[in-house]
């Protein structure tokens, strides 16, 4: 059973604007992949590279785990969205129609209990895809995997979902796991989809020109990755680093990584992702909810397994030297990895105040529709859905030679990186408290985007926007102008008039690659 596409609106005339739609239901969505490791063979999802959803989850050992140790000292990131092109490291979907739920995922609201077994199972599992031992994986200390079945043993019942099937594991080097990552990143965003997104990244300001997308993502994924689990083996894998011990950090992450499996086991992760790449901030929304959901398991498993001595050790030196590599990198960078782990978190913490984790599995039937309903879990629970914003056939209206190169909804999230122009606020209490989005960017309403090319090396962006206001709409005017002041390219920002509803706010920002392309691109759209 897969969810319709959008319903089509009629063809807009080439000479009008985007036309907002009605919101739709949330309910039954699709969502991204957890944590996907090396695929079985080489595939191509077309999830969208940044935007959307995370190839890779991660543990964010540097941001996270420091903050159990020095809650005080954290920055948290909470406003540096990416924005990306079809086929992402980290976010999203790609085809018209979106995977939903299977039935069992969709009509399971609550813990599972058939099959359940009585005690939860580990095993050291092959590579995943392999057909037998891989000569690269590590072996692994007895010790050490008796540990591992000491940690996931209670995590059945914290998590309240029984364990379905046994789990297994392996252990691989940093080496063996960044040959694994790139191989999988090729696999999952063909090169013209990645050229596509960075080519959008810097249009709008969010790289620079002489920074590389693929070359961040991979030099951030190889540093922050502490494990994953993979939905197309059911098995975890434990990225070994130099020094590892197998110590307090090490014993959170498995209990992290098992969430996944558990979930993967009720909800089905794999079948039930986002493949629009075009749906990039729905699909990181719900991202959000499995790893928000991994994050807050994790949390209370540490607080009561772990003493306080063992607390105190977490986020040692090595998590000091990853936070650093982490504020390196550009801030939609930034708060494209830690957005689904502390606001995920956040999120759900809320919605299991008052019902405890039947909310949250209720949450996988109804999945957040938007990075909006993350930061705002009260519009998630008052069914406030995003407005879907349809643009017309931007290419056909600009002539001969132009092409859509990608499509996108950006989303509260990512807006709110842009307007704070790569200023990322610090954080209050990851996990326990949401972001809070710069005011240009929390009246937000609906938007998408398309990134266009034409001939001898014009091209242009064009980005539909609608609020929840006029004050809302005035506001991420003001925000807009002032975050592309210093942009080099053509630009301008501007309200516009919405045929189907002329009180709807909108405000449109059009990025050229030179004056006349602007001029041509205001002329065919937004005539009068």
């Amino acid at each position: 059973m897969t969810d319709p596409p959008r319903p089509a609106a009629p063809k807009p005339d080439p000479a009008g604007p985007w036309l907002p739609q009605p919101p739709q239901s949330s309910a039954g969505r699709g969502f991204p992949v957890v944590d996907s490791g090396p695929p079985k063979s080489p595939r191509s999802s077309g999830r969208p590279v940044l935007i959307g959803i995370l190839v890779v989850a991660v543990v964010v050992i540097g941001a996270y785990l420091l903050f159990l140790r020095t809650p005080g000292d954290q920055v948290s990131p909470t406003a540096a969205p990416t924005t990306v092109a079809a086929g992402s490291p980290t976010p999203t979907p790609a085809s018209p129609s979106m995977p939903s739920p299977t039935p069992a995922a969709s009509s399971s609201t609550g813990p599972a209990t058939a099959a359940a077994t009585a005690q939860p199972t580990v095993s050291e599992v092959p590579t995943p895809g392999s057909g037998g031992p891989s000569a690269t994986d590590l072996p692994i200390d007895p010790a050490i995997a008796a540990s591992i079945r000491e940690v996931i043993a209670g995590i059945p019942e914290l998590r309240e979902l029984d364990e379905l099937a046994e789990v297994p594991f392996r252990f691989v080097g940093q080496e063996q796991f960044e040959r694994e990552f790139a191989a999988m990143f090729m696999a999952e965003n063909p090169a013209q989809r990645v050229a596509a997104e960075d080519e959008l990244l810097t249009r709008l300001g969010f790289l620079s020109p002489e920074q590389d997308l693929q070359e961040l993502i991979l030099s951030l994924y190889s540093s922050q990755v502490a494990a994953f689990y993979d939905p197309l083996t059911g098995a975890f894998t434990v990225i070994v680093r130099e020094g590892f011990d197998f110590g307090a950090d090490d014993r959170i992450i498995v209990a992290h990584e098992y969430t996944h499996a558990l979930q993967d086991q009720h909800y089905d992760l794999e079948a039930t992702q986002v493949n629009d790449p075009a749906e990039g901030d729905q699909a990181l929304a719900q991202l959000a909810l499995i790893e928000g959901d991994a994050t807050a398991l994790m949390f209370d498993w540490a607080t009561q397994n772990l003493s306080f001595e063992e607390l105190l050790e977490v986020g040692g030196a090595d998590a000091t030297q990853d936070q650093a590599i982490l504020d390196s990198m550009p801030p939609v960078l930034q708060r494209q990895i830690t957005f689904p782990y502390f606001d995920g978190c956040s999120f759900v913490n809320t919605i299991r105040a008052g019902m405890g984790y039947d909310a949250v599995d209720a949450a996988y039937g109804d999945r957040p529709a938007s990075t909006e309903q993350i930061l705002h879990p009260e519009k998630y629970e008052s069914g406030e859905p995003p407005i879907a914003v349809e643009l017309p056939e931007i290419a056909t209206a600009l002539g001969t030679g132009w092409t859509d190169s990608y499509r996108q909804t950006m989303g509260e999230m990512l807006i709110d990186v842009w307007v704070r122009e790569g200023v990322i606020p610090a954080a209050t209490l990851p996990c326990f408290s949401p972001a809070v989005s710069d005011p240009a960017a929390a009246g937000w309403g609906g938007d998408r985007l398309v990134n266009l090319d034409g001939p001898d090396g014009s091209w242009a962006v064009y980005w539909a926007t609608v609020w929840d206001s006029s004050t809302d709409a005035v506001e991420f005017l003001a925000a807009a102008e002032a975050a592309m002041a210093d942009l080099s390219f053509s630009h301008e920002v501007g309200g516009a008039s919405d045929p189907t509803d002329p009180n709807q706010p909108l405000i449109v920002v059009r990025v050229a690659s030179d004056a006349a392309t602007l001029a041509q691109l205001e002329r065919v759209l937004d005539p009068g």
